[in-house]
């Protein structure tokens, strides 16, 4: 571990901290940069990198439990709880397996037509010569495929409460990373204030939204729908409601908010290469 290169401009004591808090995505250029895989120092916390697909698969698929999540992962369970993101060992092995269904050809196929569906719709609110929020539309379209895929529902009444308590959320999670003070989350912190209010508003609309599925009680085809009739091979016991929502807290998170950023920046870098938006608008 020691012969990882070191990410460029660390100081003693504080490493790249201050790198860190004043430019994140030029710390992640440079790791980059450095190699497949890189260290940063975050005071005395050694951070590593990697940027190589293959390596990225060692750590994550091969071999099983060779490797454990990182305790910063703590900082996000007051809005992710135990779900895949954050669990460890036998709890994240039986939950995957528990999803694995819902990720299958078959359902990935339906979940396209959904997105196509749900662009259009988007599409169909623009006006020619109209200025729009590229970011804000992003988030609304992206909340409205989440809400269908894995809800079976129309959620875009809930889009600015979502996005309010995502972007809450992701500030104060910004704030914990980049503070060299680890207290404990009962400490009413401002950023820790701001995390519960941002878990409280999710949880009222999840679990809303998982009250209405149980009443139902049928396959819609959507992801809440299997979780809330997958059963465990070997006891036969179902998620609760609140193992539930940590899961559909982690798929939130990662279908709706940081797709709909990799988009609003895809847009941006288009813009400033018209040849390259040329060819993709021809394709």
């Amino acid at each position: 571990i020691r012969a990882v290169p070191p990410i460029p401009g660390g100081l003693p004591w504080l490493g790249n901290w201050l790198q860190f808090r004043a430019d994140r995505l030029g710390v992640q250029d440079a790791a980059a940069r450095t190699g497949p895989i890189a260290r940063m120092q975050m005071g005395p916390i050694p951070i590593y990198v990697i940027t190589d697909a293959e390596l990225a698969r060692e750590v994550l698929v091969e071999p099983p439990g060779a490797f454990t999540r990182s305790p910063a992962l703590e900082i996000m369970k007051p809005l992710l709880g135990e779900g895949l993101l954050t669990a460890d060992g036998e709890p994240h092995r039986k939950h995957r397996k528990l999803l694995a269904p819902a990720f299958a050809p078959k359902r990935l196929a339906a979940y396209a037509e959904v997105m196509v569906d749900e662009t259009l719709r988007q599409l169909g609110g623009w006006l020619p010569g109209q200025h729009i929020d590229l970011s804000r539309e992003m988030m609304e379209m992206t909340l409205a495929i989440a809400g269908k895929t894995m809800f079976g529902a129309d959620v875009r009444g809930d889009a600015r409460d979502v996005a309010h308590a995502i972007d809450l959320g992701m500030r104060a999670h910004s704030r914990a990373v980049a503070s060299p003070l680890r207290l404990p989350y009962e400490w009413p912190l401002p950023r820790h204030i701001q995390m519960r209010r941002a878990a409280g508003t999710l949880d009222s609309i999840v679990f809303r939204l998982i009250a209405e599925g149980r009443a139902r009680g049928t396959d819609r085809g959507d992801v809440l729908s299997i979780l809330l009739l997958a059963r465990d091979d070997e006891d036969g016991t179902g998620l609760s409601d609140r193992q539930i929502r940590d899961e559909v807290m982690t798929l939130l998170l990662a279908g709706h908010e940081t797709t709909a950023n990799a988009l609003t920046w895809t847009w941006y870098e288009l813009a400033r290469d018209p040849r390259t938006y040329e060819v993709l608008r021809a394709e």
